[in-house]
């Protein structure tokens, strides 16, 4: 049998204005006056005993009444934020939901699987949309974070109490590969979904993959999308006819580049297999390309950035610059 002496001879006080109750130490036990740490005002101490958390003259029995834990496993509010850190909300809800059978509320635990469930679709559904540029800004703990500190707040309110009262009383913890397991299995079907989403809404395949101007070349079929002020169209012709020459624009592939200022950096735009970003052939003949731009414009810096658009059309790219 395990009794909970932990706050054996506590004395505690109300504060007559505001209502909150207030723990003493011995000095203020024994000196009989306190000051409320909620609103300030000082007051007599009608002094309360405890034993076991019941006030003294509770019943000998009530005081005495040992802890005894709850049938089955809880998992803590680590381990809880752990799993929705590794596989998001929906590892969380299973988690919680769990607990709250073990405490025989099945009417919260089907409530938290399904709010876990819809909060999961949409947060995904929302990500598997938002444009990349704006992904690789954001930190990449944020969501693990963000989702973990979500978990830990709806434990804290509604299971804290029940957990500490069964870990104290000597029942079992949920064990870490349920734990590790539903954040592997929640974080494989998040990782399905998405792809699923994105395969299955089509893309835009009219809109081109570079912005500016368009400058197309009949001979070649390529074309060049060139930004605004300074560069001008007689830019992006001496960027297309280097293309011809070497023969990257071609009626076989009628490939498009772009061309924009970028820091002070003329940025030429090509699109590569990212197989070939290393291949020494390639990075010759855009390294000699390089030079031919330089010397025709020494007081210019010019890079090339090799573009690649997977099956989902995210984009991948790396620059290639003239002292490569």
């Amino acid at each position: 049998m395990i009794f909970d002496f932990q706050r054996s001879q506590n004395e505690i006080a109300r504060c007559p204005s505001c209502g909150a109750e207030l723990e003493l130490d011995r000095a203020e036990s024994a000196s009989g006056h306190v000051e409320c740490a909620e609103c300030g005002i000082g007051f007599s101490i009608p002094i309360t005993k405890q034993i076991n958390g019941l006030p003294l003259d509770t019943s000998e029995s009530e005081r005495l009444k040992p802890l005894v834990p709850r049938e089955g496993a809880l998992f803590t509010e680590r381990a809880i934020g752990f799993a929705t850190s590794i596989g998001g909300p929906a590892a969380g809800a299973f988690l919680i939901a769990r607990n709250f059978r073990t405490l025989h509320n099945e009417g919260a635990a089907r409530r938290t699987l399904t709010i876990g469930t819809l909060f999961s679709i949409c947060l995904f559904t929302v990500l598997a949309f938002i444009p990349e540029t704006l992904i690789d800004k954001l930190p990449h703990a944020l969501l693990p974070l963000v989702c973990g500190l979500i978990s830990l707040l709806v434990v804290r309110s509604y299971q804290r109490k029940d957990i500490a009262a069964h870990i104290a009383a000597g029942g079992k913890k949920g064990h870490w590969l349920v734990v590790v397991g539903s954040g592997v299995v929640s974080l494989g079907v998040t990782i399905g979904c998405m792809w699923i989403l994105i395969l299955l809404v089509p893309g835009d395949e009219s809109e081109p993959p570079f912005h500016g101007t368009p400058l197309v070349f009949e001979s070649s079929g390529g074309t060049v999308y060139y930004g605004g002020p300074p560069l001008q169209q007689s830019d992006a012709m001496l960027l297309g006819e280097l293309l011809v020459e070497m023969g990257y624009f071609s009626k076989e592939t009628q490939l498009p580049a772009g061309l924009h200022l970028e820091r002070n950096t003329y940025t030429i735009e090509v699109l590569i297999d990212e197989e070939n970003w290393t291949h020494p052939g390639v990075r010759h003949d855009f390294a000699q390309a390089l030079r031919i731009l330089k010397h025709i414009h020494p007081q210019r810096e010019y890079q090339f950035v090799f573009v690649m658009f997977d099956s989902t059309g995210r984009r991948r790219s790396r620059a290639f610059h003239s002292d490569s």
